[in-house]
Formats: structure tokens, C-alpha cells, sequence
């Protein structure tokens, strides 16, 4: 990972507010439980609502928010952020005994696994391209819920705050080619023989928290 990478303020503030999500969901007391359960419920649903439409999830996106916006659209920063805290919570749900944020495991890496575990490896690939090359942010965010169903199913982990921002970069023409580059190089990158065990499923029917 690059100092870039580790400096970066939104991929520290998503992977801090995760890590907290992550930390009460698995947690054995329903004290921590219970609040981070409901916290991920709310992100799920707020999953095809714009940054700061759904005032069940404001707190958790933007109280500490480390960017000063200007105007009345969402700036790119925060549709990652968005993105990532609602993609994430579709990845942890009923997964209580697995941490589905992991620092360090980009995208590439994660689908490059996914693709060799699975039947349909092509039907991946493609959905991945499709992520890749996509000409708007909703689509972006439609392809990359696909996949993260996909890598539930398969219990492969993905660091979200890397995620965020690698989504600001797609976001921007002239930096877009480096997350592609990214990617690129992870999903070739080889997994450890124990990240490497196929499965005979590919259902990616999410059951229910």
C-alpha cells in the first residue's frame, strides 16, 4: 500500500467509522450489538438514496466529517464515503462471526479471489469490467452491490476505506486510470493457497440480519 494510500483523510475516516461498526456488530454484548445492528439495517436501506437524503444515517456519515463542501450536491468525496459505509453494510449482514472490512485487501485483490473460487468466473470478470468502465456513479454503485453480495456469499473480505478512495478517483477522468491500474495489478496479484479453495455455489441471495 502507498503512503498516499495510508495518508489519505477518507480512507482513514471510512475505515475508522467501519472499524466501529464492525467492532459493536460482532461483539457478544447487546449493548455494543444492538445500536451497530440498527446503524447497518439504516445504511442498507439508505444504499440507492443520495449522500445526506436518509437522516437515519447522517450521524454515522458525517459527524467528524473531515471535508469542507461547497455548494448543494454531493461532492465526490461523499458519494464515496456513501457508498462505502452502505456497501459495507450489505457485506457484514448476519456475518457475525467474520470481519468483511479488512485493511488492506483492495477490490482487485478481492474479486481476483472471488473469480477463481467460483463457477462463473467470466460472468464476474464481466461485472467487474463493467464496474471498471462505468459512465456514471450510479452505476458504479450498481455493479459494485453485485459484487459485494458475491463476495459475502464467498466470506471474502475488502478494505472499505481503500474503497472510498479508489471510488473518488473513478470519479475524476484524469485520476480514474490509476484505481483501474490498481485493480488491475491486485487481481492478478496470486492469493495464498488458503484464499484459493473453490466453492460450489454461487448464490449471491443475501439471508437476512
Amino acid at each position: 500500500m502507498t503512503n498516499a494510500d495510508q495518508n489519505d483523510p477518507l480512507r482513514a475516516y471510512v475505515s475508522e467509522k467501519i472499524g466501529s461498526l464492525q467492532s459493536g456488530y460482532l461483539s457478544d454484548q447487546q449493548w455494543q450489538w444492538a445500536p451497530a445492528a440498527a446503524t447497518l439495517a439504516n445504511l442498507r436501506r439508505a444504499v440507492v438514496r443520495e449522500p445526506g437524503e436518509d437522516p437515519t444515517v447522517w450521524a454515522v456519515m458525517f459527524d467528524g466529517w473531515p471535508f469542507r463542501a461547497v455548494g448543494d450536491e454531493p461532492t465526490e468525496y461523499e458519494r464515496a464515503a456513501h457508498a462505502a459505509l452502505t456497501l459495507y453494510a450489505i457485506h457484514q449482514q448476519s456475518k457475525r462471526q467474520k470481519r468483511m472490512h479488512q485493511e488492506g485487501q483492495s477490490l482487485g485483490f478481492a474479486v481476483g479471489q472471488l473469480s477463481r473460487r467460483v463457477v462463473s468466473a467470466d460472468a464476474t470478470r464481466r461485472r467487474f469490467d463493467a464496474l471498471t468502465t462505468a459512465q456514471s456513479f450510479g452505476e458504479i454503485l450498481h455493479h459494485g452491490r453485485g459484487l459485494v453480495t458475491q463476495l459475502r456469499a464467498a466470506d471474502i473480505a475488502l478494505d472499505y476505506g481503500l474503497l472510498a478512495r479508489h471510488l473518488v478517483q473513478l470519479q475524476r477522468p484524469e485520476h480514474a486510470d490509476r484505481a483501474r491500474l490498481r485493480w488491475a495489478r491486485d487481481y492478478y496479484r496470486p492469493a495464498a493457497p488458503s484464499e484459493d479453495q473453490p466453492v460450489t455455489s454461487d448464490n449471491t441471495e443475501g439471508d437476512q440480519a
